[in-house]
């Protein structure tokens, strides 16, 4: 193995050899310089590239975990959540955001509140909104010089049951 000479000492052999063989030797540094450059160069590389396949490991789980925290009990796919963090670059507006909207769903879920007029044709609604009118209508047939607002007075006073009926269905 050679030891480590220093450049001084290089540039004195140097000047011990002719043109031709000074030439060569400065060549062959050169050449040795080159190769030892680009092995160091592909370390880096390879060094680098592990360091952002693990970092990018690191960020696909904190992905999936978050995705999966956020969408409890929903039946969101948590891959879902994950692409949309991947797409907005894991931004902590959007990341908020979405966390919030996937919170109050599953709070809405857990409650039973959620998909609850799916299927509905809100006939509870339909059917105390129009007992209502119809009651208003005959109020103000009964006296003309009624407004509306005080057949409405006077419908729900006489018929306080509807009302609440109508009130939960809104």
């Amino acid at each position: 193995m050679a030891e480590n000479v220093s450049k001084s000492e290089v540039v004195e052999l140097l000047k011990t050899l002719s043109p031709e063989q000074s030439a060569a030797v400065e060549t062959l540094i050169a050449k040795a310089a080159q190769v030892q450059t680009a092995a160091l160069t592909e370390k880096i590389e390879k060094a680098e590239k592990a360091a952002k396949d693990a970092r990018d490991e690191i960020t696909k789980r904190d992905r999936i975990s978050k995705a999966q925290s956020m969408v409890g009990k929903t039946n969101i796919a948590p891959d879902a959540v994950v692409k949309v963090l991947e797409a907005t670059g894991d931004n902590a507006d959007v990341t908020a955001f979405l966390a919030d909207v996937l919170a109050k769903l599953n709070t809405a879920m857990q409650a039973g509140k959620v998909l609850d007029e799916i299927g509905s044709d809100r006939s509870g609604e339909a059917d105390a909104n129009t007992e209502l009118n119809k009651k208003i209508e005959l109020i103000q047939k009964g006296d003309s010089k009624l407004t509306y607002e005080q057949a409405f007075a006077k419908a729900i006073s006489q018929n306080p049951a509807l009302y609440d009926e109508m009130l939960k269905t809104k």
